[in-house]
């Protein structure tokens, strides 16, 4: 037994000149997750339950690195020169009355001058809060990311740790220091983390502990030291597991995000430059057309109109004969109007049938 869909066998005609069909486009988000599924698709050591906390924390990340990325976008435009801010883009103007102008037009004059200059300065100021107002808001996304990787670290090795037979929970957090101490490792997983280098994960890390539980938080958030002796190793499942992990949700996805974005930008310019193109050659062809025409004749320049005319129309009058068609057929079958149905109705008699009942009546009385 299968199920299928609603199907049509009813075909569908294109013009053409028009696309046959609307092709489906992968969104960079959607494009970022399929990186992220098969990443820890790939894992075979995780549960299902990691799998779907883990796909939580690329949604929460990939939500803030798209903040990010937008409000850069908007402080970016706002530095260039002579864009003016459409919410400050205002007009005012000094309407003089008919006798001042002819009585002091200079005046006038200095003064409109003087408007306009203390608008634009107005405008600029503007502009210059906008961004300060902009700064602020890129450095409280960027500690929400910042926060965001650092409970995601946590986590991540936590699950980990209790899944591991040969790991000690509590000593959990040596998958992650053995990872950020390497100066190999670390540089790449905080491509997109808005952290400089591993001594400001774990201080972000420890501020999380001392939030969570400030009675079992260390004094001092960790330091890496040549004394340092792992409860893992480097090559163990659980350190490889955390660094697929923690690559594909905070590096592999945004650069995924971003190579997607910059295809799709790419196929609007290919777009737009071939209907630039098509629109020229059409521009061209007509051009051409009536290059050929003899435009003195006015016999010729008649025929030529009436020609691109019935070219125009031609399709609108298929349709309407089709139309014109359609409504006849319903007209024709709805146009018979139902008869006296000849069938008798339950219990009823005939007047041939009372009248034999009254004969014999007569006759039963005689």
């Amino acid at each position: 037994m299968s199920a299928t869909g609603n199907q049509t066998t009813k075909r569908t005609r294109f013009a053409p000149d028009e696309p046959q069909q609307q092709t489906s486009r992968t969104t960079p988000t959607e494009a970022a997750e399929c990186v992220v599924i098969a990443a820890l698709a790939a894992t075979g050591s995780l549960q299902e339950l990691q799998k779907t906390y883990f796909r939580e924390l690329f949604s929460e990340f990939i939500k803030l690195r798209k903040a990010l990325k937008n409000l850069n976008e908007r402080k970016s435009k706002l530095s260039e020169d002579g864009h003016v801010v459409r919410s400050t883009n205002f007009k005012f103007e000094l309407n003089a009355s008919a006798r001042l102008l002819e009585e002091n037009q200079n005046a006038v004059d200095k003064l409109k001058e003087s408007c306009a200059t203390s608008i634009l300065g107005v405008q600029d100021e503007l502009k210059r809060q906008i961004v300060k107002l902009l700064d602020l808001e890129i450095a409280s996304v960027q500690k929400a990311i910042r926060k965001c990787v650092a409970r995601s670290i946590v986590a991540i090795t936590t699950t980990l740790a209790m899944l591991d037979p040969q790991i000690d929970e509590a000593k959990g957090c040596d998958i992650y220091q053995i990872v950020f101490d390497d100066q190999q490792n670390a540089p790449p997983l905080l491509k997109y983390s808005e952290f400089t280098n591993a001594n400001a994960i774990y201080d972000a890390i420890h501020e999380i502990a001392v939030e969570h539980a400030p009675s079992e938080a260390p004094s001092n958030a960790y330091r890496h030291t040549e004394e340092k002796e792992y409860t893992v190793a480097a090559d163990s499942q659980s350190v490889s597991t955390f660094k697929t992990v923690t690559q594909a949700i905070f590096v592999d996805s945004w650069d995924t995000f971003e190579t997607q974005c910059a295809v799709l930008e790419n196929n609007k310019k290919v777009k737009a430059f071939l209907t630039q193109i098509r629109a020229e050659k059409s521009t061209g062809d007509t051009a051409m057309a009536f290059a050929d025409l003899d435009l003195t004749n006015p016999e010729s320049v008649q025929d030529a109109i009436d020609h691109r005319v019935n070219e125009r129309t031609k399709k609108l009058e298929q349709e309407l004969q089709k139309l014109r068609s359609t409504i006849a057929k319903n007209v024709s079958r709805g146009a018979t109007t139902p008869g006296a149905s000849t069938k008798k109705k339950k219990g009823a008699s005939s007047p041939s049938s009372k009248a034999a009942g009254k004969a014999a009546g007569a006759a039963n009385d005689s």
